[in-house]
């Protein structure tokens, strides 16, 4: 009975496989298939490396069909069997041999204790229960000559999954003080509390210390004190705010280096990760020399957290871009270390520095790369949305313009399922507050048509909170409506009209439509843009428009929990 966690396995290792750069050879594989009678083994050869490897393997099914070179790699069907209903079973089969005045053999109890950590891993387990379920097999004639460390680690990753550190020190301690040696906790046990301490990396700290000196003291053995168990709690400072993080990591990567315990581009990472959380004015670059110059090598991750911390914190495009270009001079491993993140890095910092040009250029490379690599992740409309706001935050007489063309690309790219791009609210809104910005001839009429076009969008698509235009998007087309400069009556009289409707549309508003934007300061810069203007009628619209002041205050104490743009990702929230 082939567990999920070994499929993922096989899959992995079959991937791996498949990109080994080495002469075509053959290799066997078993793989084994559950039956309700016996278990099967099959011998496969498989071929490495093969030109479609890379479309071949990796998908995950119930039956697995692809072809690996020359040779077919079949899998039949498996029945997902539910971790708690098998324990019990189980358990039940020990009890009625136990009845039966027979004893279990070590393999049916050794199965017993498998079946223990499969439920722990799913993160369902109930560690009640399943104490339950060991003492009651300690109260019959088994005792505990047959409990293991086997039997009580699977309550330990209970607690884990559960970040439970308080239940999994008090089992940790009551497991040391029973005399049967057997289940006194080891490198494994420990690993596991201090996996549960991730959101207390203090307490994680001390009970890695208070390994250390059990070591000392010769009360654990020194190979149950592995990299593994550092590397969990530098993840842990890494991860926290505390002011103590960079500190504390580069006092265990002392510990690790006094005790000759190897470090790897995980610790490391997890420096790097504490330096750029950290207020210190320290950079992680610096901690990226201190890691080539150790011999280690850098991984993804490495150059996405340089990448992420030049492009958001130091808001420095170039470096970030430097990291890109440090990726892309390594053609060996480029595919291994290049991710969809880097690039999002890179466009948001060019986006933000209102650097068109350069945040196409980099969109650019990431689509072609997306083009001959099928192990990148694709930029979505988030990343779309960034590269219509570099062209809206810039300068650029023709900026609206361009912004547009982005906006029909994105249309064009969706309809053919390349990448899943479809524009949205915030896309749209920021094309027109281009126009908005512009004052040009043709802002107004093009500001409206958008508006047109995204409101049949949210018509055909009413499910989709992202395609309902909200109070901003209103206030950009009126705004571009305003400004716009009209060189006839007729075309001034025609976006007055247009004025009115947008601002009579609005009375109809209710709810979490008021509630969801900065309602006040976007309400006053109509007026303000309705004051100051030409336009004829202006009085009857700012009086429209004050109007709506009483409306919005009605709707003040509506919660706008449900507003779609409530959960936006920070960079996709900010609306030029």
């Amino acid at each position: 009975n082939i567990s999920t966690t070994m499929k993922r396995s096989l899959t992995y290792g079959l991937r791996r496989l498949s990109f080994q750069k080495a002469p075509t050879r053959s290799f066997s594989l078993r793989r084994f298939y559950y039956s309700e009678e016996q278990a099967v083994g099959v011998s496969i050869p498989l071929l490495a490396p093969s030109s479609s490897a890379r479309n071949a393997i990796g998908r995950r099914s119930n039956v697995l069909h692809r072809s690996i070179g020359s040779c077919r790699l079949l899998s039949a069907p498996t029945n997902e069997r539910n971790p708690q209903t098998e324990i019990l079973q189980l358990l039940n089969a020990l009890k009625t041999k136990l009845t039966g005045g027979k004893t279990p053999s070590k393999k049916e109890l050794n199965r017993f204790n498998e079946a223990l950590m499969t439920w722990a891993r799913t993160g369902q387990a109930d560690t009640d229960r399943m104490l339950l379920m060991i003492d009651g097999l300690r109260k019959t004639k088994l005792g505990d000559d047959w409990l293991t460390l086997d039997t009580y680690n699977p309550v330990l990753v209970c607690h884990e999954k559960k970040y439970e550190w308080k239940k999994a020190e008090e089992q940790c301690d009551w497991m040391k003080s029973q005399s049967n040696t057997r289940i006194h906790p080891n490198g494994e046990s420990y690993l596991y509390l201090l996996k549960a301490m991730k959101a207390r990396p203090e307490k994680g700290d001390e009970t890695l210390r208070k390994m250390i000196q059990a070591i000392k003291d010769g009360h654990l053995s020194k190979g149950e004190l592995n990299r593994q168990h550092f590397n969990v709690v530098i993840a842990a400072w890494a991860s926290s705010v505390s002011e103590r993080a960079v500190e504390s990591v580069e006092s265990l990567m002392k510990v690790m280096k006094d005790m000759d315990i190897p470090i790897n581009d995980i610790t490391f990472n997890g420096l790097m990760s504490a330096v750029a959380k950290g207020s210190t004015s320290d950079d992680p670059t610096l901690v990226f020399q201190k890691m080539k110059d150790a011999g280690v090598k850098p991984n993804r991750t490495t150059y996405l957290l340089l990448a992420t911390h030049a492009a958001n914190k130091e808001q420095n495009p170039e470096k970030a871009e430097a990291v890109l270009e440090e990726i892309k001079s390594n053609k060996k491993d480029f595919t291994n270390l290049i991710s969809g993140e880097i690039y999002t890095s890179c466009v948001q910092a060019w986006a933000k520095a209102g650097d068109p040009e350069r945040t196409a250029k980099v969109f650019s490379e990431w689509i072609q790369t997306c083009r001959t690599s099928v192990m990148i992740q694709k930029p979505k409309t988030q990343e779309f949305n960034a590269l219509i706001q570099a062209w809206a935050r810039s300068n650029h007489p023709e900026s609206a313009e361009k912004a547009e063309i982005g906006l029909k690309q994105m249309f064009q790219l969706s309809k053919t399922k390349e990448f899943d791009c479809r524009p949205d609210n915030i896309g749209f809104t920021t094309v027109i507050g281009a126009y908005a910005k512009s004052r040009g001839e043709r802002a107004g009429d093009r500001s409206w048509l958008l508006l047109q076009k995204l409101l049949q969008m949210a018509q055909e698509d009413p499910n989709n909170p992202m395609l309902r235009p909200d109070l901003l998007t209103y206030n950009k087309v009126i705004l571009a409506l305003i400004r716009s400069n009209y060189r006839t009556t007729k075309d001034a009289d025609l976006g007055q009209d247009r004025i009115r409707q947008l601002l009579l549309e609005l009375k109809t508003k209710r709810g979490v439509f008021w509630t969801a934007n900065r309602t006040d300061q976007i309400l006053e810069s109509i007026q303000f843009e309705l004051s100051t203007s030409t336009l004829e009628h202006k009085m009857a619209l700012l009086q429209i428009c004050r109007g709506l002041e009483g409306i919005a205050a009605k709707q003040s104490a509506v919660d706008w929990k449900t507003s779609p743009r409530r959960n936006l990702p920070r960079s996709s929230s900010k609306v030029v």
